[in-house]
């Protein structure tokens, strides 16, 4: 299973802060890639993504940076893992 992430920031602000939400769970790769693809064309960013190689990307357009993460869903562990996902996006 696939969990992906969608973050937007407004670069017209100084201080903006990114808004991080659940984009979906998807069985296969090819599925994300699909539906990230078209995602990717409505804000006009699907020449900066590549959503087929990578599983992180980031693009801007229109003054706002839009980033993706695809993780992989852990079933059946214990404990689950915990992640901060700002540390994921913004992590340089």
């Amino acid at each position: 299973m696939k969990v992906v992430f969608v973050s937007t920031k407004d670069l017209n602000k100084r201080n903006s802060v990114p808004e991080i939400r659940m984009f979906g769970v998807f069985k296969k790769r090819k599925d994300v890639t699909k539906h990230l693809q078209k995602y990717a064309e409505s804000l006009a960013v699907e020449t900066q993504w590549r959503v087929s190689t990578s599983d992180k990307g980031k693009g801007h357009s229109g003054g706002f940076e839009y980033r993706f993460m695809v993780v992989d869903s852990f079933e059946d562990v214990s404990p689950q893992p915990q992640v901060n996902l700002t540390d994921f996006f913004y992590a340089e």
